[in-house]
């Protein structure tokens, strides 16, 4: 060997005994007293891995309550935890999930941090556990930890647009449908981020939507109206399952229009 500022030696590592000490040793033989020194290191193998398997990436929930599911391996019996930073750079307390098994973890994990509202946005999470080596599982190439997703427990929007009047009469509002048995009016609904629009009338008429979270307004056609006080209910549900129940239209029809009712 010549003398340089480092040295490369090969070791041959018996990847059979995982955990075992190695240890390499230098010594200096020339003239001058001899030193030596000792390093010592534990080879630590396999590396963990930690895969989130639910939610899914760019995943959105009405919930700050999520169902994690993530796969492992090495890591019987390690802690698993969850960090949470919001995009706009929040870090939050590390959340504890729980002990992963031979083969991974599921488990009910609320990322709402204690005494105070998770607002909607978005958020990334990631995991990590360390091995009883000392591993850390988010290090290893085999793991995929990190998840974006987006909060949303807002509702949609919705309220009826059309009639506008308390009081109907069939000289001033005449039926929409009169070969239709009954009496028939148009609803007009303004909608905001809503996927499904539903109706329900007094009359026992129930009517869905599906609507794009783009539209606007959504009409149901020819709902049928009983003669005297009347109320149409709304609700609306957006692409992530929030439901706003809507303010209903209550209003008299002044008419000798024949009752009818839906079953």
């Amino acid at each position: 060997y010549k003398a340089g500022a480092t040295l490369a030696v090969p070791v041959a590592i018996d990847v059979g005994v995982y955990g075992t000490k190695v240890a390499c040793i230098a010594s200096d033989n020339a003239p001058n007293a001899a030193t030596s020194a000792e390093a010592a290191f534990i080879v630590a193998l396999p590396a963990p891995c930690l895969k989130v398997q639910t939610p899914a990436d760019k995943t959105k929930a009405k919930s700050p309550a999520l169902n994690l599911v993530a796969s492992a391996s090495s890591l019987q019996d390690a802690a698993v935890t969850l960090y949470l930073k919001s995009a706009s750079g929040v870090v939050f307390d590390p959340i504890a999930v729980g002990k992963a098994t031979e083969s991974g973890i599921a488990a009910a994990v609320s990322l709402q941090p204690p005494g105070q509202k998770l607002l909607d946005g978005e958020y990334t999470f990631s995991l990590n556990a360390v091995d009883a080596l000392g591993n850390q599982a988010a290090a290893s190439l085999c793991s995929d930890v990190t998840r974006t997703l987006t909060l949303d427990t807002t509702g949609p929007t919705v309220a009826i647009a059309l009639p506008t009047k308390a009081t109907l009469t069939t000289l001033d509002d005449p039926d929409v449908a009169p070969a239709t048995p009954g009496y028939q009016i148009d609803v007009t609904v303004n909608i905001a981020d809503a996927v499904q629009v539903c109706l329900e009338a007094a009359a026992g008429q129930k009517v869905c939507k599906l609507t794009t979270a783009a539209d606007k307004t959504a009409v149901f056609t020819a709902v049928t109206l009983q003669p005297g006080l009347n109320t149409i209910k709304l609700t609306a549900t957006d692409d992530v399952g929030n439901e706003t129940v809507g303010p209903p239209w209550v209003g008299t029809l002044v008419s000798s229009a024949p009752i009818v009712k839906f079953t």
